[in-house]
């Protein structure tokens, strides 16, 4: 077996994502190689996705919604364990007492999107749509490319403790 192979046989046996440092030490070779690894990899048809926490295998793509609930000042923490395992957060959804269910586009992929959707609300002192209905709870849409993933997600929200039984 290769190291091309190797490499993507420890991403697909890895239950997280996998930084680029470790693949360059479990393999001994410069993190600019694994760069180039990747994209051989990517090159020959294989789905990997780069996060901030490192690479991760997109098998099937998979969708949740989950409850959260946390103080204005943590929706940035919310958001970041979200996008940072490679999820994509597709809209935020409340329950409201006359029109039931509202639901809004976000499509937030990484830190970058992030920090513009916050800034952006910041701009114009905009308030969480979650403040429309009960003003804490509010729900998520979010996708991810393996159910990995969004365990991954869950546990980090949950550690953090804004997921929300309902």
């Amino acid at each position: 077996m290769n190291r091309l192979d190797k490499i993507y046989k420890y991403l697909q046996e890895a239950n997280r994502a996998v930084s680029g440092s470790e693949l360059s030490e479990r393999f001994n070779i410069s993190r600019q190689i694994i760069v180039q690894e990747i994209a051989l990899l990517r090159a020959k048809g294989y789905d990997i996705i780069s996060t901030n926490r490192g690479y991760i295998i997109s098998e099937n793509p998979v969708s949740v919604r989950l409850c959260l609930a946390h103080e204005n000042e943590d929706m940035i923490k919310e958001l970041y364990a979200i996008v940072d395992n490679g999820g994509t957060i597709k809209n935020v959804i409340i329950d409201h007492p006359v029109y039931e269910e509202i639901v809004a586009p976000l499509n937030l992929s990484n830190r970058k999107e992030v920090d513009e959707f916050v800034a952006k609300m910041n701009r114009h002192q905009g308030l969480p749509l979650k403040h429309l209905g009960d003003g804490f709870t509010h729900y998520h849409e979010i996708t991810a490319p393996s159910q990995k993933v969004i365990d991954n997600i869950v546990n980090d929200l949950s550690e953090l403790g804004f997921l929300v039984e309902k």
